[in-house]
């Protein structure tokens, strides 16, 4: 099994997260961020050195959340207002830190995206692949090195379609969880490094978490 989920159910069905990160795309009120939290309780429950790094208006939101579960001020790194602030923090922390984490976690992705011209407000940008794609993977992809695994949170909707599709071909595995109607929800495998029988998880969330049916 690759790296736990914090789910029992999705564990079995997905067979863990793969090996170095995946990629959540998610609409507003489909889960994301709680499915990131259960994805650190897994970690925290094998004794892993786990941590969040947080941008956009929510952060104040999410740190409480993050406490909450019992995460360590230490272990939350609050990447500030701006795209650079985000990329500078990653780097900072590779810089003054011996130890890196065994899991983070980076919520969100769409914040640094829509701040910095690669959502959908600069189309010259996002039509350039080729600028595109070594903005991507010489600031935003290097993370990996700096981490053992990685869960990266986004709402898709927000960002150019272009940018979402360089970023699924990015990462190992990509998630999206979607709002169907009413408070119905879909969980869809849209890339995943080994074969997953199923492909469409219907869910709901209760006060306990993830229920799926």
């Amino acid at each position: 099994m690759g790296v736990s989920t914090g789910i029992k159910y999705l564990d079995k069905v997905l067979g863990g997260y793969p090996d170095h990160n995946v990629l959540v795309e998610h609409d507003s009120g489909a889960g994301g961020t709680l499915l990131g939290l259960h994805y650190l309780l897994g970690g925290m429950r094998e004794g892993e050195n786990v941590g969040a790094l947080v941008a956009g208006a929510s952060a104040n939101n999410l740190i409480k959340k993050l406490t909450a579960i019992g995460l360590g001020r230490d272990n939350i790194v609050y990447a500030g207002p701006e795209p650079e602030d985000f990329f500078r923090t990653i780097h900072e922390r590779k810089r003054t830190q011996k130890e890196c984490f065994d899991r983070l976690l980076i919520d969100s992705l769409s914040h640094i995206f829509m701040e910095s011209g690669l959502g959908g407000v600069d189309p010259e940008v996002c039509s350039n692949s080729v600028k595109l794609k070594d903005f991507l993977a010489d600031r935003l992809l290097s993370w990996e090195k700096h981490c053992g695994h990685v869960m990266a949170l986004i709402h898709h909707k927000m960002v150019h379609p272009e940018v979402m599709l360089f970023l699924e071909e990015s990462f190992e595995g990509v998630l999206r969880l979607e709002m169907t109607g009413g408070r119905k929800r879909v969980m869809k495998i849209i890339r995943w490094p080994w074969d997953v029988k199923k492909k469409t998880l219907y869910y709901s969330i209760t006060e306990k978490g993830f229920v799926f049916k």
